[in-house]
């Protein structure tokens, strides 16, 4: 049976191409149909022993930017041979095209009317060929090990997708969280960390050494924006009253402006304060990502928005002993102030993240 592949990565930002299911068992399947463009592959999947079913995918070469090693691509699919999948998706492995098992992890497999899968894979180096990437997921095969999961993610230090509670971070520092809060089915690749207003969430994440390199990621969305009031999405060392950076959402007329905040530390100065504040707002019900990095040898610090760099500035800071707080802007004397809204795949990486890898992972 020949099906069509739905890859449902969200909107516009689709980047698996979509190809046909093989099911030699002769098990019905169904076409999939989808509103979003369909690309055509050529290449078919071979079925190694123990693995009855195969699915092919193409990376579209459109939405890369530039060449990448160890990217950890989104796969988000909808197709009806899933429901063939084992519980949990342990049988299920992603390999390329010189019969390589590739690093992934399972972040969610749903079975019922519309199968879904939604994975995490390292691809060894993604760059534009004229024909795109090719993958092909094979699953069925009960006896199967789970895929080596960790590798995804082995060049972070934190990894957090919020798929379910107790929230669990997928880096190799599997760090520990604290605080209240809950799931939403509404996020940008799966579900989502929800934030009422009255809570947020610590990581225990410890100190961020002085001056290293750093770039730290997420997705935002807002259900609710306090009227004049500061709201933090993401800080490190706020509540100390000392050096602290991370992002919030200001106050601006009846808007709230996007920051890439940062301040140097106060009882000597040495660099003051280093905000990065775009003219971009944070619109109630839409995604936003987020993106800030610094370059410990350049010193300078950038910061994000959907893929693009919208500002920069030469900064620095000292070692900053407090764990990082989601969904809180707490300076020392001054009532707590929460946000209300959405919060998604968080990474943080102890890494400089080039301006096209920002982009070729917003397009994911």
């Amino acid at each position: 049976a020949l099906v069509c592949a739905v890859c449902a990565l969200a909107g516009c930002r689709a980047f698996a191409g979509y190809g046909e299911g093989r099911d030699d068992l002769g098990v019905p399947a169904s076409d999939v149909s989808d509103a979003r463009a369909r690309t055509d592959l050529s290449h078919a999947c071979d079925h190694p022993e123990g693995s009855p079913y195969a699915l092919p995918l193409t990376v579209d070469d459109s939405q890369l930017r530039g060449t990448h090693a160890h990217f950890p691509l989104v796969v988000d699919i909808v197709h009806p041979l899933l429901q063939r999948a084992t519980a949990g998706g342990h049988d299920i492995r992603f390999v390329d095209e010189q019969g390589v098992t590739l690093p992934s992890e399972i972040e969610a497999l749903h079975h019922g009317p519309q199968p879904r899968l939604i994975a995490h894979v390292r691809i060894p180096l993604l760059a534009v060929d004229g024909r795109g990437a090719r993958i092909c997921v094979y699953f069925g095969d009960a006896s199967a090990q789970p895929p080596a999961s960790a590798a995804v993610w082995s060049e972070y230090v934190g990894v957090f997708h919020f798929s379910a509670e107790p929230f669990v971070d997928a880096s190799p520092r599997a760090l520990k969280v604290s605080g209240v809060a809950s799931t939403s089915s509404d996020g940008v690749i799966g579900s989502a960390l929800k934030l009422d207003g009255h809570q947020s969430l610590t990581l225990r994440d410890g100190a961020a050494d002085e001056g290293a390199s750093f770039t730290v990621a997420m997705w935002v969305q807002a259900r609710a924006l306090a009227a004049k009031s500061w709201i933090g999405l993401l800080s490190k060392g706020r509540e100390s009253d000392r050096e602290w950076f991370g992002f919030w959402a200001r106050p601006s007329g009846d808007e709230h402006l996007l920051t890439f905040g940062w301040t140097g530390y106060r009882s000597c100065c040495p660099w003051g304060t280093g905000n990065i504040e775009p003219n971009e707002r944070l619109t109630l019900d839409s995604w936003r990502y987020l993106v800030g990095t610094f370059d410990s040898e350049t010193k300078i610090q950038r910061f994000y928005i959907d893929g693009e760099l919208v500002g920069q500035r030469t900064n620095d800071y000292r070692t900053i002993q407090e764990d990082t707080v989601l969904g809180l802007n707490n300076p020392p004397g001054e009532l707590p102030r929460y946000y209300h809204g959405l919060l998604d795949e968080l990474r943080i990486s102890r890494k400089v993240r080039s301006a096209d890898w920002i982009a070729t992972q917003y397009h994911n």
